[in-house]
């Protein structure tokens, strides 16, 4: 194991970690994900750590790894987060969402909105909508945008900023 010294250091002094550490030290090794994914795997098993461990630590890892396209371990780590009664945000799912429209996913990406209910008890509102409508036109997928805008612009109030992300996508 390559990241034995790291773990076997942080153990042996006993270090304490803040969720600002956690966060901070995510941060800092956000472009190396498997040493990332090391250090937060280790803080997730550290009892000392765990109360520290949140949401936001949660979705700093998310991100780094879909940085990677490990969505597979992504969907893991939202399925553990309800292990440690952690319920997964609307941040959660958005920062999956852009990071799969990223990697050119966009089917997963919308089933990835679809699911969100799920997990967070709440049906997602027009703020959620206008964001995966503005990723999907940002990334060059604005004639997706435009179907998934007909197919579900009937559960929305619509205002000016759906139609202002979708102009500026068909512009851009």
């Amino acid at each position: 194991n390559p990241f034995h010294a790291m773990e076997s250091s942080l153990q042996l002094h006993g270090i304490s970690l803040s969720s600002h550490l956690l966060h901070q030290t995510l941060l800092r090794l956000s472009h190396f994900s498997k040493i990332a994914f090391s250090f937060f795997s280790w803080a997730l098993q550290t009892h000392h750590c765990r109360p520290s461990v949140d949401v936001a630590f949660f979705n700093l890892m998310i991100d780094i790894l879909g940085k990677v396209r490990q969505f597979d371990v992504v969907w893991q780590l939202i399925i553990q987060m309800q292990t440690l009664n952690l319920k997964p945000q609307f941040s959660t799912f958005l920062i999956l969402i852009r990071r799969l429209i990223a990697a050119g996913f966009t089917r997963q990406a919308l089933r990835a909105f679809d699911d969100m209910p799920t997990f967070t008890e709440c049906e997602p509102c027009l703020d959620e909508f206008v964001y995966v409508l503005d990723t999907l036109c940002k990334y060059g997928y604005v004639r997706v945008a435009m179907e998934v805008f007909n197919k579900r612009k009937s559960g929305f109030d619509l205002g000016v900023k759906v139609y202002t992300v979708l102009m500026y996508g068909w512009c851009k």
